[in-house]
């Protein structure tokens, strides 16, 4: 029971420390890759913005005088300008000037020169990523103080009107431009985050643990009341049945499978206990008649004749079969065998068992048929399936009634013997089988049935897995022998 709780307990909080696991690293990422989201749909809003101010400064600028005729002019105004081409980037986002904003911006010329940074830097640099193409590139870096950032590079191709005609400059020649993003409040918001996940995760799992442990032994529960009612269980109480009231519904399949395995024990059990009494009362009359004449024999020696030695003779040879067949119903029943199949015909079988029997059965004016097909066949042990016919045979010529009917039919590999019942009943039959049952309440002294033919057929029967049963029809009695994979619940 302690390794069944050990083995849940593991396997439950295993499953449930990789599912808070799971849930953390999930509730970590997903809040990560939201802030860092949001962090870069800033920065691509201040690029697009850089890159606007990138085409606008490089078109021409006109000032003062020779002001274009009817360019620049307003209702009621004096003359505009275009962006002057000395104004700087940062002059449009002056976020970027606050030394508290979080906010950097440096750009580099097309030689790869200082153009200009933000004053939100100081003395700091932002790292220069070579691009070649005008694609934008999102990395991870640190200041030169060790401030993480995140970095946004991209460039700015000349263009525009007022270029000299044939200055065909290529995208690498413009201004390369980084901006950045302190990192360090939304690393600390992470970390925080991450800390207070392992928190609720540490206590948790120890809510976890202690709530499985009470689960654990709360659901084992009743499996030890179970294990202490089956501890108690002896020889004595066979016919104790579990109670599944209130038991859990997952344990009555449990309850029902123990009491079907006490019903079939205790119904071993009294079968053995009435075997055992019946062996005795088969056994105590011959032990007891040679007793009582040795004792004659000691007593009166001169009266001793061949009539005495013979009767002791057939009373040892009485016991002596009893023995044998009791042992042989042991070795049978154990398995300890050896079989040698083969195709046995039977027919031939039938009536060579048949012949020691035919005597008695003229003698009792019974009328026999055989209805047994020259096909009908089993693979099986000649010898063994011979003691089974021997044993039917005998039974059905002791106890049909006299001037009654036996019917022997085979066809295929099913074979069966049907002989008038002579007042059997259905609680007769199923004693059939069982060892040192006669029917015949007196216990007659017949030295030739001691109530294991039977018996001992079955026993046969189930070592060649061939399936022996007995059924009452039409005041008839029928015993049917056939592989043990063809019974059907008619002949069961």
């Amino acid at each position: 029971m302690k390794s069944i709780r050990r083995n849940l307990t593991i396997w439950l909080l295993g499953g449930l420390s990789l599912i808070l696991v799971a849930a953390g690293a999930g509730i970590y990422v997903a809040v990560r890759t939201s802030l860092i989201k949001a962090v870069d749909a800033e920065m691509a809003v201040d690029m697009q913005l850089l890159r606007n101010l990138g085409k606008a400064e490089s078109e021409p600028s006109f000032a003062g005088k020779g002001f274009p005729k009817g360019i620049g002019k307003g209702p009621g105004k004096g003359p505009s300008r275009r962006v002057p081409a000395d104004r700087k980037f940062l002059n449009k986002i002056p976020a970027y000037d606050d030394l508290e904003s979080g906010s950097f911006y440096q750009s580099w010329d097309g030689d790869g020169k200082l153009d200009e940074k933000s004053a939100s830097l100081g003395e700091r640099n932002l790292p220069k990523i070579e691009r070649t193409t005008p694609d934008p590139t999102f990395a991870f870096d640190q200041l030169d103080n060790g401030t993480p950032v995140r970095l946004l590079s991209f460039k700015v191709a000349p263009g525009g009107k007022g270029r000299p005609k044939g200055d065909r400059r290529r995208p690498e020649n413009g201004t390369t431009i980084v901006i950045a993003r302190d990192m360090e409040a939304t690393e600390k918001t992470l970390s925080t985050l991450l800390g207070g996940l392992i928190a609720v995760g540490f206590v948790a799992g120890l809510g976890t643990f202690a709530l499985v442990g009470t689960a654990v032994n709360r659901g084992l529960k009743p499996l030890r009341g179970l294990g202490t009612k089956t501890r108690e269980i002896n020889s004595n109480s066979l016919d104790f049945r579990f109670d599944d009231g209130g038991a859990p519904a997952e344990l009555l399949p449990v309850y029902d499978r123990l009491n079907d395995l006490l019903a079939r024990i205790e119904s071993s059990f009294e079968r053995e206990r009435r075997f055992s009494s019946d062996l005795a009362h088969e056994m105590r009359t011959p032990v007891a008649e040679l007793k009582t004449m040795a004792e004659v024999a000691l007593q009166w020696p001169e009266k001793a004749d061949t009539s005495t030695h013979q009767e002791s003779l057939d009373i040892a040879q009485q016991l002596e079969s009893m023995i044998e067949n009791l042992l042989a119903l042991a070795r049978w029943e154990s398995g300890e065998l050896s079989l040698r199949p083969e195709q046995v015909s039977l027919k031939e079988a039938a009536e060579k068992s048949w012949e020691p029997h035919a005597k008695k059965a003229e003698e009792r004016n019974l009328e026999v048929e055989f209805d047994v097909t020259d096909e009908a066949a089993l693979r099986t042990d000649p010898g063994m399936l011979r003691h089974i016919f021997d044993n039917l045979f005998s039974n059905a010529v002791e106890y049909t009634n006299e001037g009654g009917r036996i019917e022997v039919e085979a066809q295929g590999d099913r074979f069966e013997i049907t002989n008038s019942a002579n007042g059997i009943t259905e609680e007769e039959v199923g004693q059939f089988f069982d060892r040192c049952w006669r029917r015949d309440p007196s216990r007659s002294d017949s030295a030739e049935h001691s109530g294991l033919g039977l018996s001992l057929a079955r026993a046969c029967a189930k070592a060649l897995d061939l399936s022996l049963s007995a059924r009452l029809e039409d005041s008839k009695i029928r015993f049917s022998l056939f592989p043990e994979e063809k019974m059907s619940p008619a002949s069961s």
